[in-house]
């Protein structure tokens, strides 16, 4: 079973037992277990997995659904919108600034916040 396989039946059973976000929570569970940045799953995508790691991730996926936790929660590590993706979020206040905007919208922000995280993906 390769990367994108393990994705794709992580994100299927979460969707099954009604996660919210079930392919976030497939990338984040299977990129904690392979030691991975989420964006290092799609440039590796053909990646075969280890009988150990697919071990794992089964594992992990029993445990979210049986106590009905997000993996972060699992972890003890939920963060909000912002903590997450900090970085991201006060590059876009400092492009927003220095094009003219002295105090954007919170919701500006997110949404450009979004722009830049999808451009670097592209």
């Amino acid at each position: 079973m390769n990367l994108v396989e393990i994705l794709k039946f992580t994100e299927e059973y979460l969707k099954k037992y009604s996660f919210s976000k079930p392919r976030l929570e497939a990338e984040k569970l299977v990129s904690y277990v392979l030691n991975l940045d989420r964006i290092a799953l799609y440039i590796h995508y053909e990646r075969e997995l280890s009988e150990d790691e697919k071990t794992s991730i089964k594992q992990y996926l029993k445990k979210m659904v049986e106590e009905n936790k997000t993996f972060d929660e699992l972890k003890g590590e939920k963060k909000d919108f912002k903590e997450e993706n900090l970085d991201i979020f006060n590059k876009s206040v400092e492009y927003l600034k220095k094009n003219g905007v002295l105090s954007p919208l919170l919701d500006t922000e997110y949404i450009f916040s979004d722009v830049l995280k999808v451009n670097k993906i592209l």
